[in-house]
């Protein structure tokens, strides 16, 4: 998992990765505008944040997720995937499943505009919540697909 501000991003967007690409993508278009690039996909999201009762992790096994803030505030968790308890079953066309974690001290930040959050996919992630009043939200999603890894 990263979190940083937007302006610091570059630091990360070195290589030849999925990850540098999409970054170098998001850094290079106007602000706040959907990219596509190989293997890169974004989309502009606006929501409601919601309570957090009740919510439940999300995890990938072939994308890397890039948020980046534009307005409102989400507060945001992420835990370690292998420990999701109660998963559903993997959907192989969404590349998502989803889980619980029951870690009494869960790691916590809240996405506001300038920042940006990257969850690999050994980062299960809890986001769109509030824990107060809810707050209205546009971020940049982004998803970078990891390469194959080789067979043995």
């Amino acid at each position: 998992m990263i979190y940083d501000r937007i302006d610091r991003m570059g630091l990360y967007a070195h290589g030849d990765t999925p990850l540098a690409a999409a970054m170098r993508a998001l850094l290079c278009g106007p602000a706040g505008t959907p990219v596509q690039a190989d293997g890169v996909k974004s989309s502009l999201v606006r929501f409601t944040t919601s309570p957090l009762d009740g919510a439940r992790f999300e995890a990938h096994r072939r994308h890397v997720d890039i948020h980046v803030g534009l307005r409102g505030r989400e507060y945001v968790e992420w835990a370690q995937a292998d420990e999701l308890t109660d998963s559903t079953r993997y959907d192989a066309e969404r590349d998502t499943y989803f889980g619980d974690c029951v870690r009494p001290f869960k790691n916590s930040l809240w996405l506001t505009p300038g920042f940006f959050v990257v969850f690999f996919p050994h980062d299960a992630h809890l986001v769109g919540r509030h824990t107060d009043e809810p707050s209205d939200v546009e971020k940049l999603v982004a998803k970078a697909v990891l390469p194959e890894a080789p067979a043995k």
